[in-house]
Order: structure tokens, then C-alpha cells, then sequence
């Protein structure tokens, strides 16, 4: 059985001019999703709506709940759609999360279920003032929400894993499991002194966008370096044959600039346009890369260069 170990509680202080901050444990992941839902716009970032929907969406096998459901308006004029989830880390990954997550999945190849989601998001958004204004603003009032929505639920969603602490080696044990629905990881950690709270949070931004940093939503400014150069998330890779096909992958784009981003993760960009992203495991490499069609790509596994030619003939580069 595996062994969870965010379980050791390796307990951080924050210290400010002010006085210093013990972490604080949320009761349930309730308590989580509130303080998260209570900052959405610093966590998620300007260009995106939280919609907090608790919908049932239904599988072959069984029915799940939505925690809520995220517009992400930053690339395009069609949002995005991110499922989020809120867990914590004491939770089995393996008997509670991962199946959790497939039923998701399998949920939205289900006309029902994107229907039920489709009157579900439009409901929220416009019957909430504030909510509807805010997608008007995001979407340049150029789209009728229902349509909007339903564009974006044909799309393919990503999944966010809000979690208090991140399970021991959780890259690895999602690898092991063959889960390889895009999902990202996201900690959302809370100190708290004489009633006052401070949150610490790797925002959705630092996923793609230029900041190696884990911010903290405190009054001064605070943040903590979590990133590496290239050659060091290389190393992350264990397969030597791997590890030399991802370098003379990248040694393809030598024109272009490589950078680091958060975890073990890379962007390639030219003229300041993003067109792969890298991310390094043990015995592959996972990559995201925008199509001649003009989209994004799902996320895709390299073992070896068949893998690779087979996805570099459909790359498009500035």
C-alpha cells in the first residue's frame, strides 16, 4: 500500500515585520475550496471566470459532482475550459483521486453530461450580475454566453488538482497509473496569526506564463524561487537513450528561446510566441505543441523518435 507521505506534516512558519504566521489545516477540503474560491481572481489571474458549479455528471459506472469550473479567456477568443478539483493531501491518490478523475473523463464523452454542463454554467453566469459582466469583459462582448460555453465544452478540458500538500511523487505515481488526461497540480497553503490569514500559492499564470515564482498573498512582497535552469530539470529524466532524445529535440530549435517554468517544466518560444511545451518524467517526456491548425495539441508522450517525428510532422513554428 502507498504510503502518503504529505502525511510527515513538514510544518513551515512564515515570518513578516509584523510577527509570524503558523500554518493553519483546513478541516475538509470545503474549508479549502472557500479561501481559494475567495481569491479566485489572484489564483486563477485576470483573464479567467471560476464558475462554482456543482454539477453531477454521470459515467457508465457511476455519478460525480464537480467541485467548479474555470473560463480561461487568456489565449483566445473561445475560453478554455479547466475542471477544478479540490483534495488534500491526505487522500489515497491511487483508491480516491485517480478514479475520481477517470469518471470525469469518461463523463465528458457524454453529449448529456455537456449538455447538463452547458445549462449549468449558462444558468450561473447569467443569473449573477457581477458574473455576467465580468464575461462580457473577457469576451469583448463579440460572443452570447450560451454559445460561448458550448464552444468551449467541445474543446478539450484540463483538469486542476487544488491540494493543501502535494502527495509524495505524485508526477510519478500519475505516470504509473497511465493517467494521462492533461492535469496540472496546484498547492494552496494557509497561515494564519492572531485571526489574520496569509496564503501561499502557485497561481494558474505561473503555469504558462513567464513567473518561476510560488507568490504569497500577503501585504509585503514575498516569494520564493522554485525554479531551475533547463539542464536541471533535464536531469530529472532517468533513461539515458530518453534524456539524449530530448536534447537533440531541443537542439532543433536552437534559434528559439528554451525557458524553465514552473515544476519540470519548459516553453519554447520564438518572437515571443509559444509553441511547445516540455515536461520531463522518468522514463519519457511529455510534450504540448501548437498545431498547423492553430490549436494546441493534447498532451502527448515521447519514449522514443518514432514518438517524436510522428508529432514534430504537425508542429507549426513562428
Amino acid at each position: 500500500m502507498p504510503v502518503e507521505k504529505s502525511e510527515e506534516r513538514d510544518e513551515f512558519h512564515v515570518l513578516t515585520d509584523s510577527g509570524t504566521y503558523t500554518e493553519h489545516h483546513y478541516t475538509n477540503e470545503k474549508e479549502l475550496e472557500q479561501l481559494v474560491v475567495a481569491h479566485a481572481e489572484e489564483v486563477f489571474g485576470k483573464n479567467t471566470l471560476y464558475v462554482d458549479v456543482k454539477q453531477k455528471i454521470a459515467s457508465k459506472f457511476q455519478a460525480r459532482i464537480t467541485d467548479g469550473l474555470l473560463l480561461d479567456f487568456r489565449k483566445k477568443p473561445i475560453p478554455h475550459l479547466w475542471v477544478v478539483e479540490y483534495e488534500l493531501g491526505s487522500h489515497d491518490l491511487e483508491r480516491h483521486i485517480i478514479p475520481q478523475l477517470r469518471g470525469f473523463v469518461k463523463a465528458f464523452d457524454n453529449e448529456e453530461t455537456i449538455t447538463a454542463l452547458r445549462n449549468a454554467i449558462y444558468q450561473e453566469i447569467s443569473r449573477n450580475e457581477k458574473k455576467l459582466r465580468k464575461f462580457k469583459e473577457l469576451a469583448q462582448e463579440r460572443e452570447e454566453v450560451y454559445l460561448t460555453v458550448d464552444k468551449a465544452l467541445q474543446g478539450d478540458a484540463t483538469i486542476l488538482l487544488v491540494y493543501d500538500r502535494l502527495p509524495w511523487n505524485i508526477e510519478e505515481r500519475f505516470d504509473e497509473s497511465d493517467f494521462t488526461y492533461d492535469t496540472y497540480f496546484m498547492v494552496f497553503r494557509t497561515f494564519e496569526r492572531e485571526g489574520k490569514l496569509v496564503h501561499l500559492v502557485n497561481p494558474l499564470h505561473s503555469f504558462e506564463e513567464s513567473a518561476r515564482t510560488v507568490e504569497l498573498d500577503v501585504d509585503s512582497s514575498t516569494s520564493i524561487d522554485v525554479g531551475g535552469s533547463v539542464e536541471e530539470k533535464m536531469d530529472y529524466i532517468r533513461d539515458s537513450a530518453v534524456k539524449e532524445l530530448c536534447k537533440k529535440c531541443l537542439a532543433e530549435f536552437s534559434t528559439a528561446d528554451i525557458l524553465p517554468r514552473y515544476g519540470h517544466w519548459v516553453v519554447v518560444k520564438r518572437n515571443s510566441r509559444e509553441f511547445l511545451w516540455i515536461g520531463f518524467r522518468q522514463w519519457f517526456f511529455a510534450i504540448e505543441y501548437l498545431q498547423r491548425n492553430g490549436r494546441w495539441s493534447r498532451r502527448t508522450r515521447i519514449y522514443d523518435q518514432d514518438d517524436w517525428e510522428k508529432a514534430r510532422g504537425d508542429f507549426w513554428t513562428p
